[in-house]
């Protein structure tokens, strides 16, 4: 509850909190419904001029199991000149997809912005160039709720073999 008034659960991933709104003269009672994404994950993305690789990585979130996980992916746009926002305009997924356009300020600064504007309580980082394992979501899950503490998890990367492999790639 907040402030007395109830708290509703609709659907099993949104939580609804009811809060009254100031009194106005003249008008009866007002809510306002907040949604709290509950238990449900926002995928942040920064990207900057990889348009290709952009469009692959979604293409392989959209494909994520378990997508009720997912309450959205924000990419965030640091300042794409390469066709990266109209390749984004025209992309039609299953997933429901925001992007926030960021000057030019690097890929921290974005990912900054996309969990700022996240609807989710909790996020995960992906870079424009990788390509989801379909489990990525089940696996960040299941690890999450093991734990009964704040947890962060790093997955594991599995370079292209024509790429060379640095040792602080290994790490």
């Amino acid at each position: 509850t907040y402030r007395g008034l109830p708290h509703l659960d609709y659907a099993p991933s949104i939580t609804y909190t009811v809060m009254r709104c100031a009194e106005l003269p003249g008008v009866q009672r007002r809510y306002l419904v907040l949604m709290v994404m509950s238990g449900t994950y926002t995928i942040v993305i920064p990207t900057r001029n990889r348009c290709e690789r952009l469009i692959e990585a979604l293409r392989s979130v959209a494909r994520l199991q378990r997508p009720e996980l997912l309450a959205e992916v924000i990419v965030v746009d640091d300042g794409s000149t390469d066709g990266t926002r109209e390749a984004l305009a025209e992309l039609d997924l299953e997933v429901p997809v925001r992007v926030i356009t960021n000057p030019s300020r690097g890929a921290a600064a974005a990912r900054n912005a996309g969990v700022e504007a996240a609807a989710s309580e909790f996020i995960l980082f992906m870079d424009d160039d990788c390509v989801a394992a379909p489990d990525l979501l089940v696996q960040h899950h299941r690890l999450r709720t093991a734990h009964k503490r704040p947890v962060a998890i790093r997955g594991r990367i599995d370079w292209p073999p024509d790429r060379p492999v640095t040792w602080f790639m290994r790490f």
